[in-house]
């Protein structure tokens, strides 16, 4: 019952001369007054509240999505640029014109959106498909600029399709390093076949040539190898804003160790992150000895460099045909070498120059 029903039923406790006990408290006033001696406590409980309020009013994790070719790392540090870092007053950053500024800023971006989530900024960006090989290529068509495409290696033509230009060479034609393509000059003929004209244009082409890769690729069959001892530790550290604290004592250590960190920062609930960091160092020890590779291993170990090598050439967009390479596995190493025959894209755009001669001027010629 509440207390003033309590103190209702008083006058009839004493009438009826009933003994009666309390069992139990419970409310605001009466927790108040038990803990009322606590004055620290209550000082640390409004401290904390203050301290979470005023934690709320910056932002203390920053959050890129949809990146691709732009790395966080160079994000961030236009952010920082622009005064939006960690520790930045929330309100201060303004949304709407930081997304202008990534988009006139970075010509890969063509959609940006910054949103404010808690204690994080999340930035969202897209980026254009179009490489800037090909933004470069259609801000030149624009400009109308005369340009004709060279090769830039020696081969066979297999593929051509041409836009715009003249072409000088054909399927099945051999080219080499630094000949001509597609020419910017093209010659209007009559009909006597005689050039009446010469226009000058952007030569626009997609030319695909049989090529080939000198592959060399060597190591010693000798090497070092680690090998785990039974010795492990873990190390544990605090970090306050950027001030790291260390929670253990420099002990003896290993010769050879490799570290593995684990870091997570604090946050109370959702996005409510705070400026505080716990993290684990474990260190492992581990002993160096020699081997030497076996034949079949060796093999292997060199097959693998070669389908690397191979796999980097497909990511920029190459057609591998064929592979002419030998192993070869001496006492000491392991060789390879040879030719990786490949289909690729070939040219080269290079500005030129009009040879129209003007005109001699007839009064030169009376003189």
């Amino acid at each position: 019952m509440g207390l003033k029903q309590f103190k209702k039923i008083l006058p009839i406790i004493r009438k009826t001369g009933v003994k009666f006990k309390i069992q139990k408290k419970i409310g605001l006033p009466f927790f108040f007054n038990k803990y009322r001696k606590r004055k620290m406590f209550f000082a640390g409980v409004l401290f904390c509240i203050s301290m979470i309020y005023v934690f709320s009013l910056f932002i203390w994790d920053i959050e890129i999505e949809g990146n691709s070719t732009l790395t966080d790392e160079v994000l961030l540090d236009y952010l920082y640029s622009e005064n939006v870092k960690y520790g930045s007053y929330k309100y201060s950053v303004d949304s709407d014109e930081l997304e202008e500024k990534l988009r006139a800023q970075y010509d890969e971006i063509i959609w940006a959106s910054v949103e404010k989530k808690g204690t994080r900024l999340v930035v969202y960006i897209q980026e254009s498909l179009l490489p800037d090989k090909d933004k470069q290529n259609a801000s030149a068509n624009e400009d109308n600029i005369a340009k004709s495409i060279y090769s830039t290696k020696d081969g066979v033509v297999v593929k051509m399709i041409t836009r715009n230009g003249t072409p000088i060479v054909s399927v099945g034609s051999a080219v080499s390093e630094g000949s001509l393509l597609v020419d910017g000059k093209v010659e209007i003929l009559g009909d006597d076949g005689a050039v009446v004209n010469t226009k000058y244009c952007h030569a626009d082409a997609d030319i695909y040539i049989e090529t080939k890769y000198y592959y060399e690729d060597s190591f010693p069959l000798q090497h070092k190898e680690k090998k785990p001892t039974d010795r492990s530790r873990n190390k544990y550290y605090v970090t306050l804003f950027s001030k790291t604290f260390n929670l253990y004592f420099d002990g003896e250590k290993y010769k050879n160790q490799e570290s593995i960190t684990r870091q997570q920062q604090l946050k109370l609930w959702g996005d409510f992150y705070l400026p505080v960091f716990f993290g684990k160092i474990t260190e492992k020890e581990y002993e160096n000895y020699s081997t030497i590779y076996d034949k079949d291993t060796a093999n292997n170990i060199a097959n693998e460099h070669l389908q690397q090598f191979c796999t980097e050439l497909q990511q920029k967009g190459v057609q591998i045909v064929e592979k002419d390479v030998k192993i070869v596995v001496d006492q000491n190493s392991c060789f390879a070498s040879g030719y990786i025959y490949v289909i690729e894209k070939n040219g080269e755009e290079r500005d030129i120059v009009s040879d129209v001669q003007t005109p001699p001027d007839p009064a030169d010629s009376e003189q």
